[in-house]
């Protein structure tokens, strides 16, 4: 499968310490979240912020990265468990190809 260079250029946008651990995270799950930042950020208006509470690393680990590859401003605040994500362009365009069909490309098991 040939993965687009946007999706690449995206995709390296993900920090370091958040792809290690996305590695252990099935596709299945970062697509279920997916699907909610989506129309959650689609409803936004220009320069607004969601905050999303997180019950897990698991789901912190997997907002920031969808966050993080929709090129979104992301603000993680650990000891509450809340991440913060702003809209800074005027409209919000979905990735071509979804974070978890690339996790899924890239993923070994």
């Amino acid at each position: 499968a040939v993965v687009s260079t946007q999706s690449t250029g995206r995709y390296k946008k993900i920090s370091k310490s958040i792809l290690a651990e996305l590695d252990n995270i099935p596709s299945k799950t970062i697509k279920q979240f997916e699907q909610d930042i989506y129309s959650t950020v689609s409803d936004m208006g220009y320069k607004s912020v969601v905050v999303m509470s997180t019950a897990t690393e698991t789901e912190r680990v997997v907002i920031v990265a969808i966050s993080q590859y929709c090129r979104l401003k992301c603000t993680s605040h650990l000891p509450i468990s809340v991440v913060e994500i702003e809209l800074k362009k005027k409209t919000f365009v979905k990735p071509r190809t979804p974070l978890s069909k690339l996790m899924y490309r890239y993923s070994t098991n």
